[in-house]
């Protein structure tokens, strides 16, 4: 089951976060509390292991799941694979990579991956009455490790594709990146909510700034007066 690691130390660390009154109700979805990327590269590491693509030996020189972890989150690029290929510049094989490995691999992706920040922040929102955590999957893989994991099995879950049944159940919004499957299917709800944007390297314009990179997900939350914050994925004690 995914797990293990850095989970405590999640801030705000941008933009307006605003003042709350009332009950909270975020929803998280699953890519924001576990990061499925580190398990894929952990599943090249130990099945895929295929000179002829990926820099095996780059690989195996990240001794422990920090210097794997500091990699995947300073990369500049949202697909995971290319910073581990022997051609980085090779985007086509590379998004044609990922979708493979999405599609047929997924359930072992998700079986060693780890948990991010945001695993710990929902221990603590469980535990205040003034807060109602949704988290949502998108498939059965994640409504299963949800269902047989101590914590989230405790929280309500949402299938993102009937987001629009549970709109009285949410007011915050939290996505892993300014695009991204969650993001998107949950563009046609949004209207003056929060939104919280996980501080990965790749979401960024100029990270240093705060500047985000632009994407039809963050016009729209912004057209419909929605309020972007980042917040931060991981304990900084164990990236930096």
């Amino acid at each position: 089951m995914p797990g293990g690691l850095p989970t405590t130390g999640t801030r705000v660390i941008k933009m307006a976060e605003g003042m709350f009154r009332g009950i909270i109700k975020p929803l998280i979805p699953f890519n924001c509390i576990f990061d499925t990327d580190f398990g894929l590269i952990q599943l090249i590491s130990q099945e895929y292991r295929n000179r002829d693509i990926f820099n095996i030996d780059y690989i195996d020189s990240l001794k422990t799941n920090y210097d794997l972890l500091y990699v995947l989150y300073h990369r500049n690029t949202y697909n995971p694979l290319i910073p581990f290929m022997n051609n980085p510049e090779d985007i086509d094989l590379a998004e044609d990579l990922y979708i493979q490995f999405i599609e047929k691999e997924y359930e072992n992706m998700v079986a060693r991956s780890i948990h991010t920040g945001l695993y710990n922040l929902i221990g603590s929102m469980r535990n205040t009455e003034e807060i109602i955590t949704t988290i949502c999957y998108s498939n059965d893989i994640e409504k299963h490790v949800f269902a047989n994991d101590t914590l989230l099995s405790k929280i309500r879950s949402i299938n993102i594709d009937n987001i629009v049944e549970y709109l009285s159940y949410i007011d915050q919004y939290y996505f892993k990146a300014t695009e991204d499957l969650y993001f998107y299917l949950s563009c046609k709800t949004l209207k003056s909510n929060s939104v919280y944007i996980l501080d990965y390297d790749f979401n960024f314009e100029n990270k240093e700034k705060g500047i985000l990179k632009q994407s039809r997900e963050i016009g729209v939350a912004l057209a419909n007066r929605c309020v972007i914050n980042i917040i931060g994925a991981f304990d900084k004690r164990t990236i930096h």
